[in-house]
């Protein structure tokens, strides 16, 4: 498993596999079902030329089986891994793992001492492989949304709460 750095050439393909990753962790939010929503959050996202995100593929035997993206902060000497994606046909085989092992050498390399990482908490299968990959739970981060308006919160804090 090798990581290849993301080109704008690979524009079309990363987008596709990208929308592919948000249809399975949040099937039912407006960035999914709307076509305009989803260009601008992509690009939001994925801001192509921004030095400080870093987006490589995860490449076996030339194919390309997911992606990862993460920020460097140089001056806390850390990492954030912002999205993590593994195709659904590939999972179970060693390639995840094989992928965090090669983000971690290229971590190492860049003197990152600290790595974050955030887990939604409808996806207990993220979160019992990145607790096998040595990562631990160290805050819970609550949200609420709310309607100013009425002054009442919705039940819900992720876009897959809501229909």
């Amino acid at each position: 498993m090798n990581l290849e750095r993301v080109n704008l050439t690979d524009i079309r393909d990363f987008r596709q596999m990208v929308e592919t990753y948000w249809q399975e962790i949040m099937p039912r939010s407006d960035v999914v079902k709307n076509q305009e929503s989803q260009v601008a959050y992509f690009q939001e996202r994925f801001p192509f030329g921004d030095d400080g995100l870093r987006l490589f593929w995860a490449v076996v035997d030339g194919r390309k089986i997911g992606f990862v993206a993460f920020v460097i902060n140089e001056a806390k000497h850390s990492a954030l891994i912002e999205d993590f994606f593994v195709l659904p046909e590939v999972r179970r085989s060693g390639h995840g793992s094989a992928m965090v092992k090669a983000v971690l050498a290229e971590l190492d390399q860049l003197g990152v001492e600290l790595i974050e990482l955030n887990v939604r908490r409808d996806n207990p299968q993220a979160l019992a492989f990145w607790e096998a990959q040595g990562f631990r739970i160290a805050l819970h981060r609550l949200r609420q949304f709310r309607d100013p308006k009425r002054g009442i919160a919705y039940i819900g804090a992720l876009s897959s709460d809501f229909t």
